[in-house]
């Protein structure tokens, strides 16, 4: 039977997949985002007694503990299937969110932030590889690019949320709304289909027989070494530049640019169209002209973007330009480490 990636069409099952993984998408990115937000537009510095070096932990935490989610996540999901792994790190992710609004002090929110960060990493690791191994590979980079554009979207709601609705009815109640993205796991269970590549690993022996520390094993021996090194090395630069914008920005632009709630809210959104219109470039442009070369013309623009955005005025007008150009290409390359599976 051939596999869904052999299809020459874009068939209504691949868009299924793609809207399901979409989705969870969205709301992962939305929460590890939120408290970037909830910092500079709420009570919670005070209300928890938090230092600026203990803000600055919080706001790393989840991130940081992405990666231990993508670690596990994948792991697991190799073992017992995409799709449970993908309900299962959603209702992590949002247990933590819910967590955070109950939290009585530093300690207590950095735990629940880790748990976020646990769940967001695994369902990035899930839904990349879903996609990856069931859209043909002459529409994968476009598809990837869908699928990470719902950052774009999380961001949107993040910045509506956090800077207009959270001010209204605070910080606690903010992160308890934010964790009702758990019950798409029902949703899930009943339509998302399993991912044939894996139904095929497991028929063969595949996934039982390769454990995590053989995979890794092969990744460092000597015929992947080098390409293992040299991914690793320029994704992490391109993860860097990505997370300190996305993370630092919006207390950035209100504390030390000094911009109303409104100004921040505005000039993020013009981030979040450039992000928008970087994901569908770079997906177009990887499937029409291969993935080097497209990572290579989208990492030109963003030091230019984010040195004006830094040195020109305070004006939200001003810096308008600078956020919009700054996310179009490094949303670009953020989206390239889904190429990995091409």
């Amino acid at each position: 039977m051939p596999l869904l990636s052999d299809s020459r069409e874009v068939l209504p099952i691949h868009r299924k997949i793609l809207g399901f993984t979409f989705i969870g998408w969205i709301f992962d990115f939305y929460d590890l985002l939120l408290l970037t937000f909830l910092v500079s537009s709420t009570t919670l510095v005070n209300d928890l007694g938090l230092s600026r070096g203990e803000t600055g932990v919080l706001l790393g935490t989840a991130l940081a503990f992405t990666a231990v989610g993508g670690l596990i996540g994948g792991a697991l999901a190799d073992r017992y299937g995409r799709k449970p792994l993908l309900m299962a790190t959603i209702l992590v992710y949002s247990v933590g969110t819910l967590a955070s609004g109950m939290a009585l002090g530093f300690w207590t929110l950095l735990i629940a932030r880790a748990v976020t960060g646990i769940g967001v990493g695994g369902e990035w690791a899930v839904a990349h590889a879903l996609v990856g191994e069931t859209v043909p590979p002459h529409v994968r980079g476009r598809y990837g690019s869908y699928l990470q554009s719902g950052s774009a979207f999380a961001r949107f709601f993040a910045t509506m949320v956090g800077n207009l609705l959270a001010p209204w009815i605070g910080w606690r109640l903010a992160f308890m709304v934010s964790a009702a993205p758990a019950l798409i796991v029902v949703w899930i269970r009943r339509e998302m289909p399993e991912s044939d590549v894996w139904l095929q690993s497991v028929r063969a022996g595949i996934s039982s027989r390769l454990g995590y520390a053989a995979a890794l094993g092969r990744m460092l021996g000597p015929a992947l070494r080098a390409t293992t090194a040299a991914a690793f090395t320029v994704t992490t630069m391109n993860m860097a530049a990505y997370w300190f914008k996305t993370i630092w920005l919006p207390t950035y632009l209100h504390e030390t640019r000094g911009l109303t709630l409104g100004d921040v809210t505005w000039l993020l959104l013009m981030d979040q169209i450039g992000s928008l219109a970087g994901y569908v470039m770079f997906g177009y442009c990887s499937d029409y002209f291969g993935r080097r070369p497209s990572f290579t013309a989208f990492s030109v623009d963003p030091a230019t973007a984010a040195n004006g955005a830094a040195t020109c005025s305070a004006s939200p007008s001003a810096l308008a330009y600078g956020a919009t150009a700054k996310a179009a290409a490094t949303s670009g390359n953020a989206k390239s480490r889904f190429m990995s599976t091409a």
